[in-house]
């Protein structure tokens, strides 16, 4: 058997009746509330002067009884049961992994036909009979029509409807975009960048010469400018664009 657990905001034992509804006046005045407003309230209900200044009983009361634990109490139950309905309402609504990938299956999948459904008409003559055929069969056409049925149970894969004046006009939902989405999920697509070997296996940095491992870190400090925008990345073991092999300054130069 459960036992009922009393809330901060219920009356405590001990706590007189007058004070608990002093307390009550106090949490139902909602997070701006004050021990000097509520005081106040009760004077204009009395028809006393209202005062500046907080009585000393209040705050004594509000002190043994802990008017501000309980109040926060309060509204941090008004707060969670909010929540809770919040999540009662959505918390069956929000898509999960499952219901994701098979909507983009059906996207991926989905044929534009089952939209429409055809129907055998007879061809009728001026006189309203119908018109057969050589054998003795009734000659039909065909007339194209947009099927509700379907339309109400595959919705979601409709992107835009409108009628035209030739009849109603269908925009799917992207089936490449939905193929691509899925492609990711199942990491069928690999983008491999090669930005320092071009293919060749790495070289240790153990068997450079002196000249080489500083080509190496010339090198590196291409490839970082490149990643920061600030320069396009050369051909290995080329100079860069503008670079000056000789050290020498433009000012130097013959003119």
């Amino acid at each position: 058997m459960t036992e009922d657990v009393s809330q901060p905001w219920e009356q405590q034992d001990g706590e007189p009746n007058r004070w608990y509804q002093r307390f009550n006046a106090f949490r139902l005045a909602g997070p701006g509330r004050s021990i000097l407003t509520v005081s106040n309230a009760e004077k204009a209900l009395k028809g006393r002067k209202e005062s500046k200044y907080t009585p000393g009983s209040w705050r004594n009361a509000a002190e043994k009884w802990q008017w501000k634990m309980r109040a926060n109490a309060w509204d941090q139950h008004l707060t969670d049961q909010k929540e809770a309905a919040l999540e009662a309402k959505w918390g069956g609504e929000i898509m999960q992994q499952t219901e994701i990938l098979g909507r983009l299956s059906e996207q991926g999948r989905v044929n534009p036909d089952i939209f429409f459904k055809r129907t055998a008409v007879p061809r009728l003559n001026l006189e309203g009979q119908p018109i057969k055929d050589e054998d003795g069969n009734v000659m039909t056409y065909e007339i194209v029509d947009l099927d509700w049925d379907a339309v109400h149970e595959y919705g979601h894969l409709i992107k835009k409807m409108e009628q035209t004046r030739y009849g109603w006009k269908i925009e799917l939902q992207d089936v490449q975009n939905a193929l691509i989405h899925m492609g990711k999920h199942r990491k069928l697509f690999t983008d491999n960048v090669d930005l320092t070997s071009n293919g060749k296996p790495l070289q240790s940095a153990k068997e450079l010469n002196d000249d080489q491992l500083r080509e190496a870190v010339g090198r590196l400090g291409q490839v970082s400018m490149a990643f920061a925008g600030r320069s396009a990345l050369p051909e290995a073991g080329g100079d860069a664009e503008g670079s000056d092999p000789e050290g020498q300054r433009p000012e130097d130069s013959d003119a």
